[in-house]
């Protein structure tokens, strides 16, 4: 009778695991972290699988409304459990394990504080710039690694690793933290119209087809072309009509777009005088944009980007966010 009241060890070990809530850009999430680095959806209570790099750092992905985030496990149990008043940037691996990710075996500390720690502890830093720098080489292998599956555009993946864009482009150009990047096998960026290398170039041809892709299909606002691929208006322009990376574009057959039509109903609506809730809704229906939001920015762009014609009283006037 008496054993039937015991507990066996690993339910202990489940008692005594504390759980918190991921949030992700003060979004709260449907995933949740033990103190000692276990992730589980928590409506399917299905527990993540974790990956583990080249420096042994554990990490994963998760998925919120649609957009994947790549994350370092031990990046998740600090902010979850470990306050940091002083908005450190960096984690201190205490035991040098950078695969142990319980809360107890980290800290937050600035990269002074982790390199004097190390140096404190007998150890020699390996591969970290001693000059001031405000990413850590964990944040950097997070770049190299999202660089070398190429799914993201870069300002995507400087959102995923709190990495600026530009220092982005610079590891992708092989100008920055080249000790890490040679590990990986990254596309070089290509620019011009015969796709060979160039020091302007700003895009690699697999975004380029990306673009065409989208282009077939003349219902894709430049909008979503510019954020799904990270090319500019100007660059898609020049695409279209030939100016740059005609070696690709004439792969596809790429449709005239129907832009002008748009453009001229909304001037026509906005010189008759209607309201922008009335244009909103109009554009929607007549173009058929599901999307309220997207049909609200292509509004702003034609007021910015357009003249108004002739009559018009209410071009200049914003939309607000509340329509």
């Amino acid at each position: 009778m008496g054993n039937k009241n015991k507990l066996t060890e690993i339910e202990k070990l489940l008692l005594n695991i504390q759980w918190k809530p991921i949030i992700i850009n003060d979004n709260l999430t449907n995933y949740e972290i033990s103190d000692d680095g276990i992730i589980r959806n928590t409506q399917t209570n299905h527990v993540l699988a974790l990956s583990k790099d080249e420096k042994g750092y554990l990490y994963t992905s998760l998925y919120v409304n649609g957009n994947r985030y790549g994350k370092f496990v031990h990046r998740l149990v600090a902010e979850a459990f470990i306050p940091n008043p002083e908005n450190k940037p960096n984690i201190n691996h205490k035991d040098f394990d950078t695969g142990n990710p319980k809360v107890g075996n980290l800290e937050w500390c600035t990269q002074k504080e982790n390199i004097d720690y190390t140096i404190q502890m007998g150890r020699k830093p390996v591969g970290v710039d001693l000059s001031f720098t405000k990413y850590t080489e964990e944040q950097i292998h997070h770049v190299c690694q999202l660089l070398e599956k190429g799914h993201d555009t870069l300002d995507k993946i400087s959102q995923l690793s709190g990495v600026h864009i530009g220092v982005v482009w610079d590891i992708k150009s092989q100008k920055l933290w080249k000790h890490i990047s040679k590990n990986y096998k990254i596309p070089l960026p290509i620019s011009n119209r015969k796709g060979e290398m160039h020091h302007s170039s700003k895009h690699t041809e697999e975004q380029i087809h990306s673009v065409c892709q989208l282009l077939i299909d003349p219902k894709t606002t430049f909008q979503e072309i510019i954020e799904k691929t990270g090319v500019g208006k100007s660059d898609i322009n020049n695409l279209i009509q030939g100016k740059s990376w005609r070696h690709i574009s004439e792969q596809y057959t790429i449709p005239v777009r129907e832009r002008s039509a748009r453009v001229t109903k909304i001037l026509e609506w906005m010189a008759s005088g209607l309201e922008d809730k009335t244009i909103l809704s109009k554009l929607q229906a007549t173009f058929d944009i599901p999307d309220q939001g997207q049909a609200k920015r292509y509004i702003r762009s034609v007021k910015k980007y357009y003249k108004p014609m002739r009559g018009s009283t209410t071009i200049d006037q914003p939309l607000s966010s509340g329509q």
